[in-house]
């Protein structure tokens, strides 16, 4: 297994870790972004890149028999995981931060709706690129 694919997925854990960590009053909002479930969205677009970003990693290496349906399990598994890990990081850790349901759920569905992002973007260029080796035959 080659970790220099995992390079990107790790500069994100760390970003993330980072964003998570400040006080909430010292992260800088433009007005245009100050919305209810702008939070919410933030933690869904965190975890949506990671889940890509896992898949990625995976897919990347030069195993032939790797299964498509254990990635997208094993990058779920790590973005469940991750961002429950990151709301209890919080509670303990984070100066004026604490743990939220909502942000685990956020946490989660950014995860899934990443992996399945990927499965489809699979779905469709093996489609497509088939569609285009027959056609030029």
């Amino acid at each position: 297994m080659s970790i220099k694919y995992f390079v990107p997925s790790v500069l994100w854990v760390i970003l993330i870790l980072f964003s998570l960590s400040l006080p909430p009053d010292k992260i800088p909002m433009p007005d245009l972004l100050v919305w209810k479930f702008m939070d919410k969205a933030i933690h869904f677009f965190l975890f949506f890149v990671f889940a890509i970003l896992n898949c990625y990693g995976f897919i990347k290496q030069n195993n032939k028999s790797i299964n498509l349906n254990s990635v997208f399990l094993f990058a779920i598994f790590l973005g469940v995981l991750f961002g429950i890990g990151t709301e209890y990081f919080q509670q303990e850790f984070a100066v004026g931060r604490t743990k939220s349901v909502n942000d685990m759920l956020a946490n989660i569905f950014g995860t899934l709706f990443g992996v399945t992002s990927w499965g489809l973007y699979l779905k469709i260029n093996r489609n497509f690129f088939s569609v285009n080796k027959k056609s030029r035959k």
